[in-house]
């Protein structure tokens, strides 16, 4: 699943449509933090995960008590945000949805997927 998440954030990096570039990088963050929930939940309702549900609730499960987990954040001048949310809020809705790409978003959709996932990767240690 980290490898989908490197492959999706290869496609944001090279993307030149940044509205496009912002799914694609959320793309990156939602698999790698499946990949998260994979790893360390052995109690996740993994058919809900794989269907897309419940995933926002899991997220928010393991941002309370995974000190590592919740150091992943984003900080700019919206404020500061748990890398995930901020992809799903942000680049995924506002950025790609809503067609609203403000030049800030750049660097976390060309950068910050990507730097999620190592931090990821540090955190499962693979």
């Amino acid at each position: 699943m980290l490898e989908d998440a490197e492959k999706f954030c290869e496609l944001a990096e090279k993307e030149p449509d940044l509205r496009q570039a912002a799914e694609k990088a959320w793309l990156c963050v939602r698999k790698a933090t499946e990949a998260y929930f994979y790893a360390t939940d052995p109690k996740a309702d993994l058919r809900k995960l794989e269907e897309g549900i419940g995933l926002t609730g899991m997220f928010w499960e393991h941002y309370k008590k995974d000190p590592e987990f919740s150091r992943l954040r984003v900080r700019n001048e919206l404020g500061e945000w748990g890398w995930y949310k901020f992809a799903e809020d942000v680049l995924h809705g506002d950025c790609f949805y809503e067609g609203v790409c403000r030049p800030e978003f750049e660097e976390p959709v060309r950068k910050g997927a990507r730097e999620y996932v190592r931090a990821i990767r540090r955190i499962l240690k693979v």
